[in-house]
């Protein structure tokens, strides 16, 4: 039984649920039968949506890990060990591997008996592994859009410079949303889930740097395409502007409905889209990094270099310089490498 506090029958013993759920503590006495018959309807849908949306989300994140893990292995697995490789890889099996506890811990169908401090420990990581996921995939795709507009300074300069203000922004919006949750997160034994108890987490601010970035880089890139149109000839600048853009609209529409969520939905779902929205990341970024390293291998003439090693020596003369970009600069790269 959870620790006592001041209630009375007509106050409802459950206020919310989330995953974790949040609940208000029932007094010591009571039955769990007793706690479920004060459950009112709408929460136990929360609940149940909350699950099956995750479920779904799930399912969908291992199947087409499943449908596409051929291509891994002939297009990455084979490519140099570089940082772009790894980040790949990264978002690639760090986000199933979480999603596997998360889905134990939320489903409640298990006869694991966890402590409060794995909720603790669980829930902190989550959202550091959520900030990272975001961050490495705008990233891996970032270098890929600096590849379409043609390497310019200026754009690169202030891109980078966004990205890196919002992704410390993002960091310390889950260093603080991690210190507020620490004191409230328990296990329910009862329902085989981690709880809340009290008031709700500011989640919100999780969100809000990482959706005011894809803002700005949707507008960047709209603005280069009509400013500066490239030939319609070259299939790899083609799927990077189809796939691009397709990514950087779901992206920022999933990264909106987690906002919107957060701020204004019944406070029982302010979590129901929060790793949904990570498995959309992750299956979307490996989809485009998979598909446009297909099409340079199909285009790709063996022994024959596209790009001049001239422009690599101007772009690092240039004060720009990312390892990674040597690594996917190129608009039609080599065979064998990233």
């Amino acid at each position: 039984m959870l620790k006592n506090c001041s209630s009375s029958f007509a106050h409802p013993i459950w206020s919310f649920s989330s995953p974790p759920f949040i609940l208000d503590v029932p007094p010591l006495g009571w039955s769990f039968m007793d706690a479920l018959n004060g459950i009112p309807p709408a929460l136990l849908n929360d609940i149940t949506i909350t699950r099956y949306v995750n479920a779904a989300a799930y399912v969908i994140l291992l199947y087409d890990h499943l449908l596409s893990l051929g291509s891994e292995v002939n297009l990455i697995w084979p490519a140099k060990n570089t940082s772009a490789k790894w980040l790949f890889l990264f978002i690639r099996y760090t986000i199933p591997c979480a999603i596997t506890v998360y889905t134990v811990q939320l489903s409640g169908l298990s006869n694991i008996q966890l402590s409060s401090n794995f909720c603790v420990w669980w829930m902190s990581c989550a959202a550091f592994i959520g900030w990272a996921t975001v961050a490495t995939s705008n990233f891996l795709i970032l270098l890929r859009l600096w590849v379409i507009w043609e390497r310019n300074r200026k754009l690169m300069l202030w891109t980078l410079g966004c990205f890196l203000f919002a992704q410390t922004g993002g960091l310390a919006c889950a260093a603080i949303l991690v210190h507020a949750m620490k004191p409230q997160l328990t296990w329910n034994t009862e329902l085989q889930m981690c709880a809340f108890i009290g008031q709700a987490p500011p989640v919100a601010i999780l969100w809000a740097p990482g959706t005011a970035f894809e803002i700005v880089l949707c507008a960047i890139t709209w603005w280069n395409a009509l400013n500066r149109p490239r030939s319609s000839n070259n299939p790899l600048a083609a799927a990077i502007y189809r796939d691009g853009f397709l990514y950087f609209l779901l992206l920022l529409c999933l990264r909106i409905i987690n906002t919107v969520l957060a701020v204004a939905a019944p406070r029982g779902l302010i979590f129901v889209a929060m790793f949904p929205v990570l498995c959309g990341t992750t299956t979307t970024t490996c989809r485009l990094v998979i598909t446009l390293r297909q099409v340079a291998a199909d285009h790709t003439i063996p022994d024959d270099r596209s790009v001049d090693v001239e422009e690599y020596d101007q772009l690092e003369q240039s004060g720009v310089h990312v390892e990674m970009l040597r690594s996917v600069g190129p608009s039609t790269p080599i065979r064998g490498g990233w």
